[in-house]
């Protein structure tokens, strides 16, 4: 979230010389936008093939919360949120805000709140 209210500027370098070898800014920003990634994907990746008909209904709300975490994070990594037409630049932080908000505070605590359900 806070990515979004500091512009840093990172040099990226694509020389396109396949022999020269990137920055370590460069490898930084890539492995942390992977590790970003695959945290939220593998899961819900893992969670489709499991067979909901033995679990009940935890395993369901798992493999919901899974995709929806997974599309989430997808939004959060590929949408530019500050370039676009007038009305997205606009609408945009509010979007941002919420799906973070959503991601990060309430799927964890329906988690922990199904958890407790299960446990009495």
């Amino acid at each position: 979230m806070i990515r979004s209210w500091v512009r840093v500027k990172v040099p990226i370098e694509n020389s396109g010389d396949p022999t020269q070898i990137p920055s370590s800014e460069t490898i930084t920003i890539y492995k942390n936008f992977i590790n970003a990634f695959s945290s939220h994907w593998i899961p819900f990746m893992v969670c489709c093939f499991v067979n909901p008909t033995y679990e009940g209904w935890q395993i369901l709300f798992i493999q919901w919360q899974s995709m929806v975490d997974a599309i989430i994070i997808g939004i959060l990594l590929f949408v530019h949120w500050r370039k676009g037409a007038a009305w997205w630049t606009n609408i945009s932080p509010y979007i941002f805000g919420f799906l973070t908000f959503y991601d990060y505070i309430l799927i964890p605590c329906t988690m922990v709140c199904m958890l407790i359900i299960t446990l009495f």
